[in-house]
């Protein structure tokens, strides 16, 4: 089956002038047609056509038909039997009802109800006579038995007036999530429950309870405040357009009749792959037990080369899942939203996407595909703020401060952590001895050298992640791909330096046996730039990447800008070597890019073009890679992706 490549609009107005406020349902090609109708209580949604021969082909007209519309979901159309939509017409929606039908023939309307309360398939009725939308009906069957919530939190902060706001609007999001869910999908609503639980755990601590320092307070008021206004979106987005569709407030306004539901089920679908399959390897939970087990050397790490045996091994395949404890409670469900201000986004137990990538998802500088880089940030910062857990404890930082001295370490009795942490220290004392020109080991320095270095330490370490394990260190590809991301950026040029920094520090680590990288990188990376500037790519005509040729083109005035770049990168080749070693692991990252299903050329073509997909996958960051390479938005061809990945991710 095929969809048109523009959107139908659907529009319901109210007739407010008349006492029995007549609805009307509008659909017309042309949306400046549907302004003229527009009042305060208008409705809309874009729709895309069914064009395939089993289905009645035209253009009919409202205003002169008798029409019974069908509207179902969330499913895939092949859950339909074919004889059912013969003589219809099918629109595919963005909302959680994503199929609509429409017949004038009763008998069959009567057929296809029979059919979807058979199935357990939820479904809402309108019968529509010259536009006017008679008495709707609906089906909607429970799909999960409810699971009574824990409620520590108002347990704990009761007499707590500010937390208690703040924890009474999250149980109320959290509940109408739930309670929304059991009719809409199992799988959302069970993990939603465990969603719930990880907010619960991640306030209250391991021990069940909270610590009443000031700093402590104001930090989960912070995360609690965060949260709500994730569920806010959350809940606007996945759990509207619930019946009865018409009394739905849905706060999506491009899509206010039916809400987008069904597109926030695929992006949701992708948080589950982080969680079922990334999440079922522990990776955090095998670094935390990696750290606690004897380095068994003597030599610091920032010594070695690239090719010496201790950072050689798959230390983190060595630990096997039978040696961490209490598993299940050791995995975050991650709650995924769209945001038309905080595009990629990232925080504990959430990430955000650019409404835009509902439009524009099947173009690299949208790609879905980022979604693995913020995801990286979660993973690393959770093993990164572990090692650092002691970094305001003075007695820790003063031992820190001798470590970094460059000590050699004990070989019986010190930990990978210790190693770690002082490969860390000297590193992050380097650049800032080079970038500041004050060289002092006090322990106040060093905290002050740790909390200067944060955001760069980790953007670069995360990038390194996201690199080796979603893009299997293929390194024109990576490039590519996060430039053609920054190159929607607004003021992307005045970071210009920071993301040349970051793509030159993945060049180093695609390569960091070659004794000589940091050398090449620069060159490296003016070719990869160069390739994607004479590409014409649209995503490119803004200029940004001519700026960054200047910043990196070999010249007489630039040569000293270029030795500081060039200085800068080794100094920074510590970071990416640490994830190698001790955050990747090629056995588990070979795992992750395994897909269960190879996408064939014949299917690769049908994802690119406007066939509705009926192929499974288990690997949703290959599909939105492979179907992002348009160099123009396609609203059709954005809708088929989250139509794909809602409905044919297979889980394992």
């Amino acid at each position: 089956m095929v969809i048109e490549s523009e959107p139908d609009y659907f529009l319901v107005c109210c007739d407010l002038s008349s006492q029995a406020q007549t609805k009307t349902l509008h659909i017309s090609k042309s949306f400046p047609e549907h302004i003229e109708r527009w009042n305060v209580q208008t409705r809309f949604s874009p729709c895309f056509k069914v064009t395939d021969h089993i289905l009645k082909d035209g253009i009919f007209c409202l205003s002169d038909d008798t029409l019974h519309f069908i509207f179902v979901g969330s499913l895939s159309l092949s859950r339909i039997k074919n004889s059912l939509l013969v003589d219809t017409y099918v629109w595919l929606s963005y909302g959680m009802y994503n199929i609509i039908i429409a017949t004038p023939d009763e008998h069959k309307i009567a057929e296809l109800r029979t059919f979807l309360e058979e199935e357990g398939l939820r479904y809402e009725y309108w019968p529509v006579s010259r536009s006017i939308i008679g008495k709707n009906e609906f089906f909607v069957p429970v799909l999960a038995s409810p699971v009574k919530l824990s409620q520590k939190l108002l347990e704990k902060y009761s007499k707590d007036k500010v937390m208690f706001t703040a924890i009474r609007g999250y149980y109320t999001h959290v509940n109408t999530a739930c309670e929304r869910l059991r009719h809409i999908s199992k799988q959302a609503y069970e993990r939603m429950v465990l969603f719930h639980d990880s907010v619960e755990n991640y306030i209250l601590g391991d021990g069940g309870d909270v610590n009443d320092n000031e700093e402590e307070k104001i930090f989960n008021f912070s995360y609690i405040s965060s949260i709500n206004a994730c569920l806010t979106r959350y809940n606007s987005q996945l759990v509207m357009g619930f019946s009865p569709i018409l009394e739905q407030d849905i706060s999506v306004c491009g899509h206010s009749l039916f809400g987008i539901g069904m597109a926030s089920l695929g992006i949701n679908n992708m948080g589950d792959y982080f969680y079922d399959k990334v999440g079922g390897q522990y990776i955090g939970q095998r670094f935390v037990k990696l750290l606690g087990k004897k380095y068994g050397n003597t030599q610091i790490l920032n010594s070695l080369s690239s090719s010496d045996a201790i950072l050689k091994r798959d230390y983190l395949a060595e630990i096997p899942l039978s040696d961490l404890d209490n598993l299940e409670k050791q995995r975050t469900p991650l709650l995924v939203y769209f945001s038309s201000r905080d595009g990629f986004r990232n925080q504990y137990n959430a990430l955000s996407v650019p409404l835009i990538a509902l439009y524009g998802c099947n173009t690299p500088g949208w790609s879905l595909k980022t979604i693995s880089h913020e995801a990286s940030h979660i993973l690393v910062n959770s093993m990164l703020d572990y090692l650092l857990r002691n970094l305001q404890d003075n007695n820790w930082l003063r031992e820190l401060v001798g470590l970094s001295c460059i000590k050699d370490l004990d070989e019986d009795n010190d930990t990978f952590e210790k190693a770690i942490l002082q490969l860390l220290s000297i590193g992050l004392i380097d650049i800032q001895t080079f970038e500041s020109g004050v060289k002092d080991h006090a322990a106040d320095d060093l905290y002050h050298c740790f909390s200067a270095r944060n955001d760069e330490m980790r953007e670069i370490m995360a990038h390194a992640f996201d690199f080796l394990y979603f893009y299997n260190s293929d390194l024109e590809s990576y490039i590519g791909e996060i430039w053609s991301t920054w190159a929607e950026l607004p003021y992307m040029s005045i970071s210009i330096p920071d993301y040349v920094m970051r793509s030159l520090c993945i060049i180093v680590l695609n390569q960091l046996e070659h004794p000589r990288i940091e050398d090449e990188a620069i060159n490296k990376f003016r070719e990869i730039i160069a390739k994607l500037n004479t590409s014409k790519h649209s995503v490119f005509s803004n200029g940004h990447l001519e700026k960054v040729l200047e910043y990196i083109n070999p010249s007489p005035d630039n040569e000293e800008c270029l030795k500081n770049l060039q200085s800068k990168l080794i100094r920074r080749k510590f970071l990416v070597q640490c994830v190698r070693t001790f955050f990747y692991s090629h056995q588990i990252g070979t795992l992750l890019a395994d897909e269960k299903w190879p996408i064939s050329n014949d299917k690769l073509q049908s994802l690119r073009s406007l066939e509705v997909p009926e192929i499974p996958f288990s690997n949703p960051l290959r599909v939105t890679e492979l179907s992002a390479s348009s160099k123009s938005l396609s609203e059709a061809k954005s809708y088929l992706l989250y139509y794909n990945l809602a409905f044919n991710y297979a889980r394992e």
